[in-house]
């Protein structure tokens, strides 16, 4: 009975331990995501994902960095794996989205877009990103409503503001004012 008990212990420390080290290991993917260095952060978020494959976190932001470093297949993969886990990860559909239409998938890009919308109304960067793809496919009514759909839901200081801003005066001009 004792010895039994001695294993349980150290098979819980052993994976405490592990969720330690997985947790550090994430977080030094993210920082060097954060320093730009996009191939050290694929490579700290591929060890947290053969530990845990389960961890949508991890598989979000290697599909991002993965989008960064320009492996736009490897990233629609990474972004298909956390939606199959977390079919209501808004922003997994949106950094799909973003991945399809810079692979030229502008339907496909469309659709995460509209899907992340529809999890999450007010995200703006969503409305805005169907607004590009959409303008992409020459749908320049639609991508208008977008892009004021997302000033609409968007904070006053809201990074992506003047940019948006931007591209809807460039499309009404487009449309004669409309």
């Amino acid at each position: 009975m004792k010895r039994f008990a001695f294993v349980s212990c150290l098979v819980a420390a052993v994976s405490a331990c592990r969720s330690v080290d997985t947790e550090a290991i994430l977080v030094r993917a993210d920082t060097r995501f954060e320093e730009g260095d996009y191939s050290a952060a694929v490579s700290g978020y591929t060890r947290v994902l053969r530990e845990d494959p389960d961890n949508v976190r991890a598989l979000n932001n290697r599909g991002v960095a993965r989008l960064r470093a320009g492996d736009t297949t490897g990233a629609v993969a990474d972004f298909d794996g956390a939606i199959a886990l977390l079919p209501t990860f808004a922003e997994a559909f949106y950094n799909r989205g973003l991945a399809r239409s810079q692979s030229g998938d502008q339907a496909g890009a469309i659709a995460d877009y509209g899907e992340a919308i529809r999890q999450s109304p007010r995200y703006g960067k969503a409305w805005a990103g169907r607004g590009f793809a959409r303008a992409k496919q020459g749908d320049l009514e639609g991508a208008a409503a977008d892009f004021k759909s997302a000033l609409d839901v968007s904070p006053a200081d809201w990074a992506d503001r003047k940019a948006v801003e931007g591209e809807l005066a460039k499309l009404e001009k487009q449309r004669g004012g409309k």
